[in-house]
């Protein structure tokens, strides 16, 4: 991790000097921006919504979905749409396990149900 942000911060360096508008590495004005932008977005609007990747692996293990099987997922949604365990309008999965989950599937979030 050291090595990628000293190896970074030595890319954005300039070039050649005197540092003139024609020598100046406007990569630290890209990641600037990128950085501002992504930032902005999280506190902003992201942070309410998103839960990361370990609830969701978390929430899957309840669910007894092996994580190591590709599309294990997708098939449980789908033999819960078999089923007909699919809530109509919103596009809600009822998964079992213990207790009663629901999976959206627009957003791929498991919630309980009480």
């Amino acid at each position: 991790m050291a090595w990628i942000m000293f190896i970074s911060i030595i890319f954005c360096l300039p070039t050649a000097n005197p540092v003139t508008s024609q020598t100046l590495n406007y990569t630290v004005v890209a990641v600037g921006i990128i950085a501002v932008f992504s930032l902005g977005s999280w506190i902003l609007w992201a942070h309410r919504w998103f839960v990361g990747p370990m609830h969701e692996i978390q929430e899957a293990q309840r669910l007894h979905v092996d994580l190591l099987e590709p599309g294990a997922l997708e098939r449980a949604e789908m033999e819960a749409k078999e089923r007909g365990e699919v809530d109509g309008g919103n596009g809600k999965v009822e998964m079992s396990g213990e207790g009663k989950h629901e999976l959206d599937a627009k957003t791929g979030v498991v919630s309980d149900v009480n």
